[in-house]
């Protein structure tokens, strides 16, 4: 007999928000050959076994603005694969001027793409991820000078 937790693609980045709003700061999930460990623990020890995923407290210090710049970073809100490309074009390329809300790259999770907008207005200055690698929660993606 199969049991399927997730039934449709949102389902894990759901749970994952859950979690991530909830008082625990540790669970792991194991069912058949699907492992699933969930860390908000600010010096978490990565596991082989499974994918860790850094909490509240590492994706708030990635977050704010690096305190010798006037940069603001965009972070990954889950774990996925990182485009700053769409179908061959760039989204928001270095140099470009945003504004706060709008769409800088896209991460893919569970076969379904997920806009990643600008936390302010400002100029792309670097893209820190590479183009179709998986991504971390937490990790710095883009960094944006603000206005």
């Amino acid at each position: 007999m199969e049991i399927n937790i997730f039934k449709k693609p949102d389902d894990l980045v759901k749970f994952m928000e859950k979690f991530e709003n909830s008082e625990l700061t540790y669970l792991y999930l194991e069912y058949d050959n699907f492992k699933l460990k969930l860390d908000k623990r600010a010096n978490a020890p990565a596991s082989d076994e499974s994918r860790s995923v850094v909490g509240a407290n590492a994706a708030a210090e990635a977050a704010a603005t690096d305190s010798n710049s006037n940069y603001e970073y965009v972070t990954a809100p889950l774990v996925g694969i990182f485009y700053g490309k769409s179908q061959g074009a760039e989204i928001a390329p270095i140099g470009t001027a945003v504004k706060k809300g709008q769409p800088v790259c896209a991460i893919e999770a569970m076969k379904m793409m997920n806009d990643i907008v600008a936390p302010c207005d400002g100029v792309i200055k670097e893209i820190l991820a590479v183009d179709g690698k998986m991504v971390e929660f937490g990790q710095k993606l883009v960094a944006i000078e603000k206005k």
